[in-house]
């Protein structure tokens, strides 16, 4: 149902940010720089599919010699990165919409089934104590792990810990369901020293104590908006300030002791924002991708990318990662300026990975492919 209101938004235009007019990138961007490898078939979609997508990205284990994706289907398929050979597979009872976190011989994954599995990232092979742990509702974000807890999100509004080692629940910060309308997706939490932070469907974020979940403070970011208001970006923490957006408000940068608001920037749709250090970098629905100062929130450069639905952006080295919708785009981080695409006949919505100089990321089609990034 909220997949459904996504589509609502983007069709009648309340997508549309705040951003000032930019110059449009060519689509005859130099090529060669993306090279593919191989391709692997996580999933066959029916012939008469209805515009599938395939949300879940890929993770790295091994030193970034395996790759871990998965689909739809359900399964997790742990892939060589460089040959593309298929080393193991691993079932849930439903979709699977994000990417594991792997924590040494370990993957964490969250499940449409309302499951949290733990999996031992050489093999494939289920952990024991208490895992896998269930909830009553879908887990479509991936899970945060730290020394003692693995914390997630889910769609009933709540935030969860539980012992990372065991599996045992540990606490819970629930919030009221947004009674208007919302958008798809969930939050992923984010450990910085000791606290928690995390948004939610009604428009706050949070900031809670990571022993016991205790609530230190609280900021709603919807601002005037009543209605997608959802806080589903994974925010930012850097040199005492936590960024993260509302769907319907925008980026907000919060000082992150007590969530007083720094500056604001008003635009509809921000995705999970990047941060290399020198420069805040954010996409949004309506295909622009800007590279902000994190100080006072103003863009550096814009790059747009019509009829596009971005994803997130991935750092690689001096470079971004984003999917269009149609391709991978390797962009300058410096600049905005497109270095290369490579896209796939169904084209891709899930943001694109980096280790060891390949690029991985999963297809609408199902597909796992690899290349060499140059």
């Amino acid at each position: 149902m909220k997949r459904l209101l996504a589509a609502c938004v983007l069709v009648s235009g309340l997508g549309c940010g705040a951003f000032p007019p930019v110059a449009v990138h060519p689509d005859d961007a130099p090529a060669g720089r993306l090279s593919p490898l191989w391709q692997v078939q996580l999933e066959e979609h029916p012939v008469l599919a209805f515009f599938p997508k395939e949300l879940a990205w890929p993770s790295y284990a091994n030193g970034g010699q395996l790759v871990l994706a998965g689909s739809d289907r359900g399964t997790l398929t742990g892939v060589d990165a460089a040959t593309g050979r298929v080393r193991w597979q691993f079932a849930t009872q439903g979709k699977i919409r994000a990417a594991p976190r792997v924590v040494g011989i370990h993957a964490y994954l969250g499940g449409m089934d309302g499951k949290l599995y733990k999996i031992d990232a050489r093999n494939g092979n289920p952990a024991g104590h208490q895992w896998p742990f269930e909830t009553r509702g879908a887990i479509s974000t991936q899970p945060t792990v730290d020394e003692k807890h693995a914390y997630f999100r889910n769609n009933e509004n709540r935030l969860y810990a539980v012992d990372a080692k065991t599996g045992r629940y540990a606490w819970e910060v629930a919030r009221q369901r947004n009674e208007e309308l919302t958008i798809t997706g969930e939050s992923t939490p984010v450990v910085h020293g000791d606290l928690v932070y995390c948004g939610f469907d009604d428009g706050v974020l949070l900031a809670v104590s990571r022993d016991a979940g205790a609530t230190v403070w609280s900021k709603s970011l919807a601002g005037a908006e009543t209605k997608f208001v959802d806080v589903d970006t994974t925010p930012v923490v850097a040199d005492g300030t936590v960024y993260a957006g509302s769907f319907a408000s925008g980026l907000y940068a919060l000082d992150a002791r007590t969530g007083g608001v720094g500056w604001w920037m008003n635009a509809r749709g921000i995705q999970s924002p990047a941060y290399d250090g020198t420069y805040l970098y954010v996409t949004t629905v309506d295909g622009v991708l800007s590279a902000l100062d994190p100080k006072t929130g103003a863009p550096v450069w814009q790059a747009a990318f019509p009829k596009a639905e971005l994803s997130p952006p991935t750092l690689v080295d001096d470079k971004l990662l984003v999917a269009t919708g149609r391709s991978v785009a390797v962009v300058d981080a410096g600049s905005g300026r497109v270095l290369a695409r490579m896209g796939a006949d169904d084209g891709q919505a899930s943001q694109a990975v980096s280790a060891n100089g390949l690029v991985h990321f999963v297809t609408n089609s199902g597909a796992l492919i690899g290349a060499r990034l140059h």
